[in-house]
This record gives C-alpha cells, sequence and structure tokens, in this order.
C-alpha cells in the first residue's frame, strides 16, 4: 500500500476586501528603486476567528512629498504612536515589529497567473477601529424607582 506525508494547508493569499486587524510581524529598512530611504512592513492579517490570512507588505518610503509623510503618519499612529505636528522624527524598521493595527484592505490591481492579491488601502485610526458603545434610552418602564 503506498505512503506519503500529508502537506500543509495551502495558505491564504487573498481575503475579501475590508477592515482587518494586521500584525506587523517584520520591518526591513532599505531603498526604494529610485534610491530612497524606505521601510517594508511585513503584515500578518489576522481573520475574525483569529486565524492569519496572507501576509500584506507595506512600503513608507521617506521623501518630502505630502502623500508620503501622511501614509507614513497614518501607519505609526495606527500602530499606537502619537504624531505631533512639524516635530522631525527618527523613525526605526525595529519600531514596527509586534504592533498590531486595524487596516482598510483592497486588491491589487494585477494579478500573477489569476492569483489575487490583498493591498494596504488605508490605516485606520484606533479612533475608527474602536467599536461604538452600546447605549439604547432607557424605557419609562426600565427606570429602576
Amino acid at each position: 500500500m503506498p505512503k506519503y506525508t500529508q502537506s500543509e494547508p495551502s495558505p491564504v493569499y487573498f481575503v475579501e476586501p475590508g477592515k482587518y486587524n494586521v500584525e506587523i510581524v517584520n520591518a526591513v529598512e532599505q531603498l526604494s528603486s529610485k534610491g530612497n530611504e524606505m521601510i517594508k512592513l511585513i503584515c500578518q492579517v489576522i481573520l475574525q476567528d483569529g486565524t492569519k490570512g496572507p501576509q500584506v507588505h507595506e512600503h513608507l518610503t521617506f521623501v518630502n512629498v505630502d502623500a508620503c509623510r501622511r501614509r507614513i503618519d497614518s501607519a505609526r499612529q495606527a500602530c499606537g504612536y502619537a504624531i505631533v505636528p512639524g516635530e522631525e522624527k527618527d523613525v526605526k524598521a525595529e519600531d514596527f515589529i509586534g504592533k498590531t493595527a486595524r487596516v482598510i484592505l483592497g486588491e491589487e490591481g494585477k494579478t500573477d497567473n489569476g492569483h489575487r492579491f490583498n493591498k494596504i488601502e488605508r490605516w485606520m485610526l484606533p479612533t475608527e477601529s474602536a467599536p461604538k458603545p452600546k447605549t439604547s434610552p432607557a424605557e419609562a418602564d426600565e427606570i429602576p424607582f
């Protein structure tokens, strides 16, 4: 009778676009293709049931362009760092490792052999990701006096 070793379950490479938690499992300082300083974040998507989803890469490029500064600010703020407008800040890749954040995932425009991949559309502020308090007006007959 033939025998074989069973394989591990196939990893999830894509989830439907929406809001997800991510954990930054690695961060590397490198240069962009144009020679600018950049931090590459490797973010592990956490599915609602607590299992791991796909890994998504984010590139924070350090150039003097408003869009790049806003992206860096939003990633740092989503990870719990305070943003002080006008303050110059040294940012290290290791500052991100182990941090968790809430993001909005979208879909990459290009595919690889029909595979779909996610990308981070937006980093959410901690106040955006907190559940709204459940308050309901008390009914007249529910008042305890």
